[in-house]
């Protein structure tokens, strides 16, 4: 329930925050298997992209340092994001298990 309500208040936010020109955004498909690669400057462009895929369950990786910080250790554990260690060849993420939650 907490995934859903954070979901959608990033979603609301990042409408109105941001001039989003994406139209094949629209275009993927909300169940099945995707790899959607993004490259990014900043930190507002994740928010972005998970938000505006919602209600499709994405996750993805980040840098190790970011769950250093409290909110954003609680909002990477709750989308699911699997942290990397930059900087080397971090293999050890392919050993983690897929966390698959349903959309309910």
């Amino acid at each position: 329930m907490i995934y859903k309500i954070v979901a959608y208040i990033v979603k609301f936010a990042t409408q109105i925050l941001c001039r989003i020109d994406a139209p094949d955004l629209q275009k993927m498909p909300e169940r099945g298997p995707l790899i959607a690669i993004s490259n990014h400057t900043g930190q507002l462009e994740v928010a972005v992209f998970f938000g505006q895929l919602q209600p499709r369950r994405i996750t993805g990786w980040a840098k190790m340092e970011a769950w250093d910080n409290a909110f954003l250790n609680w909002l990477f554990n709750l989308w699911g994001l699997i942290p990397v260690r930059r900087g080397e060849g971090d293999t050890s993420i392919f050993a983690q298990p897929v966390i698959r939650r349903g959309c309910s």
